[in-house]
């Protein structure tokens, strides 16, 4: 069974080695391996690791990692990925809501918005947010 590739943006953030775990466990179920791939955060980077992912034939691939708000950003990546569908490949992504593959998108501002309901019922009323970079 062709091996599946999954990209992270830094495999020693614990977030995205408990993704890698999870793939790494359900792809040994499934006697497949796992090659796995650190884009360094930047939409270059993740764009060269998915073509050597290609290049090296992989049978699937999941990314794992915020997108970007920018679509003209993942325009690249988006033509990449639809090759490779058109191809026989699988793409999942997680997190990223401009890319035209099968995703798992989390409801951030439901999340925040339980998360602050949660904090105002324990009584805090000065919340601060420290958030990442807009784009």
């Amino acid at each position: 069974m062709p091996t599946i590739g999954l990209v992270v943006h830094e495999i020693g953030d614990p977030y995205f080695s408990d993704i890698a775990s999870g793939v790494i466990r359900s792809a040994t179920q499934q006697n497949r391996s796992v090659q796995i791939a650190q884009a360094d955060r930047t939409p270059d980077s993740e764009l060269a690791q998915v073509k050597s992912l290609l290049r090296q034939r992989i049978g699937s691939i999941i990314i794992a990692g915020s997108g970007y708000a920018d679509p003209a950003i993942e325009q690249p990546m988006a033509e990449a990925l639809l090759d490779f569908t058109a191809a026989g490949g699988r793409v999942a992504v997680i997190g990223r809501h401009h890319l035209p593959v099968d995703a798992v998108l989390p409801d951030n501002h439901r999340a925040g918005v339980s998360v602050g309901r949660h904090l105002a019922d324990l009584g805090h009323r000065r919340i601060g947010v420290v958030a990442g970079p807009p784009s």
